[in-house]
């Protein structure tokens, strides 16, 4: 079969709370792994 590449870009996910920011972080990379796709991380930079 034909196989997307997916680009997590966790500079995408921006939520004011931390904690928050986290669970949505996660939910969200696991969704992509249970979807079997490959996955380039962008880290967010630190300023």
């Amino acid at each position: 079969g034909i196989t997307e590449r997916k680009t997590l870009d966790l500079s995408k996910i921006e939520i004011m709370d931390k904690k928050e920011n986290c669970i949505v972080a996660t939910n969200y990379i696991k969704t992509i792994i249970n979807l079997n796709y490959p996955v380039y991380i962008i880290e967010k930079k630190l300023s």
